[in-house]
């Protein structure tokens, strides 16, 4: 049986007015369109006692997307209240991620009516989600105490990986609930802090940014131009969203623009996308082409440079790797496969989030959600490894690079500043690889230009070991997308941060050949892991190479950093996991020492009955080994450890790779063992 909250109850008056249902019944036709996967949604209904076991089923039965989509609409008016629908809204809002077409809808909801609190709480949202810090909880028990929240909502909040994702669930929850949950939530934080409630009533909280959103069909030409506005990308809350673009992925986006508007002319709308396969849909597949050819060059270790491909070619690339989000590739994917002016136009919104999310502004490193108090870590950035060195600053400079470049908007002008970018990366790659004719090609063809630069990046000296195979890749993408033939403003605009990409890759550094990789970070007492960020190095300081990273937590806390480094020295890959970690049961330990007596180890930590030792003489892990496989004692590696004990919510560390060996000290805020 279904939840009583989503019962049609015969005391609901027909007569009333149903805002969140008529906000839905309103955005039928979009919600249908949008919905392919109903799986995720299905899923967080069933988990809320949204639907009958019968629905679920019902819904599944349907035979396509579309009248999946409808049946369970059709669910949602039939047998659901208005409290129901609003926590319907709130299940989708839950699974926005899985449906990109719906994130600036579910933004949007000035067609729900809404009291004046929940004006005031949906204004000041974002500000609060920053501001409520350690309240956050004790507001929610407050509003748990009286009955504002239910227990599987208030673990819903406590569950939540940082205190800011906290607090943005507690406060959907307050919204979903309406007029009366948001004046408790007032109420409550007026008791918990009453600097914070003094600084609303006075107004001291600004209200929040306008966010992307789409209110007609007639709007739908402005999305693209909303994207490349990276004040308007940084107003939607929360941490998945909140990420400024970098240059390049604002250069992207305006590109991706450049297809939106071929998409949204007349003659290509008024054909259905189909019998206008010709001119439009060629260079629409194009752009979105060298879009995908350049999130390759992102997030694949070794690329794939193959002309040529279709765009399903190159989403299916993209697969191989974990980065990006499984669910908008599906979304993009069906999307193309469908074609049609309708399709193509929805899979921009799907695109435009991938590059969003592929080119932050800050290059900080991506926690994992927890499992068991472990934050998996990689990089917002992938860093390839190599035994180039870069060259001095003057010599760059001598070969020209970006420097007098300037982009001419006359589209007229295009071939020659083509023409011009690819002779200047001719000449930079000139000085990585000796030996080439620049000089003689100035007065040459386009052709015999970019068939030469193509020759030289075939060299070895270009191989993956050698040179970072991004930057080779996305030198080969100037060569494959010719702005001149495609008369494409925008893509001559990439094709010169590439040119001053390169020569800012070419810059001397220690980064180039060392990498300090943090693998993750193990979590104790139910503290919170929030951010961590490079924040130093690779410097070299007296034959060793130093990082720092900064690490916050929501509170002060204690934690194990896994960490490995990789890099290259005399032209020959090493990777670096010592002094080595394991972990053992303390009765192993105890048993252990009783047969050694010294065993040499170093106790990182006990904790649920285990007990990390990390090595702390030359052979002691060889005869760990031997002795833990005589007595068939399980032994599990963890790598290279460190202990880390802060005072503050903030701490520093410095990690230092020395002749074979990783060792950790204390910048700020902190104890390192």
């Amino acid at each position: 049986m279904m939840d009583s909250l989503a019962r049609n109850t015969s005391s609901e008056n027909p007569g009333m007015r149903q805002p969140v249902k008529a906000h839905l019944l309103a955005s039928q036709e979009l919600l249908v369109e949008s919905l392919y996967n109903l799986a995720p949604l299905l899923d967080c209904a069933l988990a809320c006692g949204l639907l009958s076991q019968d629905n679920y089923h019902e819904v599944k039965a349907e035979k396509t997307p579309p009248n999946r989509a409808r049946k369970l609409l059709e669910v949602v008016h039939a047998q659901m209240d208005e409290g129901g629908a609003s926590c319907f809204l709130e299940c989708l809002k839950r699974c926005k991620h899985h449906y990109p077409r719906l994130r600036s809808w579910l933004c949007h909801d000035a067609a729900i009516q809404r009291g004046p609190t929940e004006h005031r709480l949906q204004a000041q949202c974002s500000e609060l989600c920053a501001r409520l810090g350690h309240s956050v909880l004790p507001v929610s028990l407050a509003l748990f105490s009286a009955g504002t929240v239910t227990q599987f909502e208030l673990d819903q909040v406590q569950s939540a990986t940082t205190l800011y994702q906290q607090a943005q669930k507690l406060l959907t929850i307050c919204l979903s609930k309406g007029e009366s949950a948001c004046m408790a939530f007032y109420s409550a934080l007026d008791r918990e802090d009453e600097n914070l409630a003094d600084e609303i009533r006075t107004g001291g909280l600004p209200e929040a940014l306008p966010v992307l959103s789409v209110e007609s069909e007639s709007d739908a030409q402005n999305v693209a131009i909303a994207l490349v506005d990276t004040s308007i990308a940084t107003a939607e809350t929360g941490p998945e969203s909140g990420a400024q673009l970098s240059e390049r992925g604002c250069l992207l986006l305006k590109l991706l623009q450049e297809a939106d508007a071929l998409l949204h002319r007349r003659d290509f709308l008024q054909a259905g996308g189909h019998a206008c396969f010709g001119e439009h849909k060629d260079m629409v597949e194009t752009i979105f082409c060298f879009l995908l050819w350049d999130c390759m060059a992102q997030i694949l270790e070794v690329p794939t440079s193959e002309p040529g491909r279709t765009v399903l070619g190159y989403v299916a690339e993209l697969r191989v790797s974990e980065v990006v989000d499984v669910y908008l590739l599906q979304e993009l994917e069906e999307c193309l496969r469908e074609g049609g002016a309708e399709a193509l136009g929805q899979s921009v919104r799907a695109l435009a989030q991938i590059l969003r999310d592929l080119n932050p502004l800050q290059d900080c490193l991506h926690l994992s959600a927890p499992q068991e108090g472990i934050y998996s870590c990689r990089p917002s950035q992938l860093h390839r490894v190599t035994s180039f060195h870069g060259l001095p600053a003057r010599v760059i400079r001598k070969a020209g690079g970006s420097s007098g470049v300037v982009f001419d908007p006359d589209v007229h002008s295009l071939p020659r500043q083509y023409r011009e970018v690819c002779l200047r990366v001719l000449r930079l790659l000139e000085r990585v690889c000796p030996g080439g004719s620049s000089v003689e090609l100035q007065n040459a063809a386009e052709a015999t230009i970019t068939q030469h630069l193509k020759f030289t990046l075939s060299q070895e000296v270009f191989n993956i070991e050698v040179f970072d195979a991004g930057v080779r890749h996305r030198l080969l993408g100037i060569l494959e997308f010719s702005p001149g033939q495609l008369g494409l403003q925008s893509l001559m605009q990439l094709h010169l941060e590439t040119l001053s990409g390169l020569e800012r890759y070419l810059q001397q550094g220690e980064h180039h050949s060392f990498q300090m990789v943090l693998e993750s970070v193990r979590m104790f007492g139910g503290v919170q892991l929030c951010y961590v960020e490079r924040t130093r190095g690779p410097v070299a300081i007296d034959h060793s190479m130093e990082v720092v990273f900064h690490f916050v937590t929501s509170e002060p806390a204690s934690f194990l950093v896994r960490i490995c480094c990789c890099g290259y020295e005399r032209g020959h890959r090493f990777e670096v996991h010592n002094p080595r970690c394991v972990c053992l049961s303390q009765l192993d330990w105890a048993s252990l020492k009783d047969m050694q007596g010294d065993t040499d180890g170093i106790v990182l930590t006990e904790h649920g009955g285990s007990v990390w030792v990390r090595e702390g003489s030359v052979g002691w892990m060889d005869k760990l080994q031997a002795v833990m496989q005589t007595n068939s004692w399980p032994l599990n590696d963890q790598g290279c450890c460190f202990k880390v004990t802060s005072c503050r919510s903030e701490c520093e560390i410095k990690f230092i790779y020395r002749n074979g060996q990783i060792s950790a000290s204390t910048v700020t805020n902190c104890d390192v063992l």
